[in-house]
């Protein structure tokens, strides 16, 4: 059996107003071409997965959020192995300020972030959300 590293991603839930944030990634993108993505990324080596998600969350769509809570942590293996940690955070109420990675964004209610072309495991820990929130 060959084992590969992993790749250890953060992804956070925005919420605002029984809204989920999503963004789509550009035309250009290399491997998810105008898939719709939440904001987050890879984990630098070393860093602790709150602040990547923080970080990227910046980077992404300009939002300094705060207080993430933990939601799910899965994996999946789709040509590469991804662990991807899951949070939650408040829209800080500031604009989406949109990186080159990503063309678009949308506020979507949970039933129609379920019919995104966005990524399985997106949509189940949507449904998380659904079930410990008031969303």
């Amino acid at each position: 059996m060959t084992h590969k590293c992993p790749i250890l991603m953060s992804k956070v839930f925005v919420l605002d107003d029984s809204k989920i944030l999503v963004l789509r990634r550009s035309a250009t993108d290399p491997r998810w071409p105008l898939v719709w993505d939440l904001p987050g990324g890879a984990i630098d080596y070393g860093e602790d997965p709150q602040i990547a998600a923080i970080r990227e969350t910046s980077e992404e769509a300009g939002l300094e959020v705060g207080d993430l809570q933990l939601l799910d942590v899965s994996s999946l293996s789709d040509g590469d192995y991804a662990i991807t940690i899951t949070y939650t955070a408040l829209h800080p109420g500031t604009p989406i300020k949109l990186s080159f990675e990503h063309d678009l964004f949308q506020w979507v209610r949970p039933d129609e972030f379920m019919k995104l072309n966005i990524p399985e495991k997106y949509k189940i820990a949507a449904s998380l959300i659904a079930s410990t929130t008031s969303l």
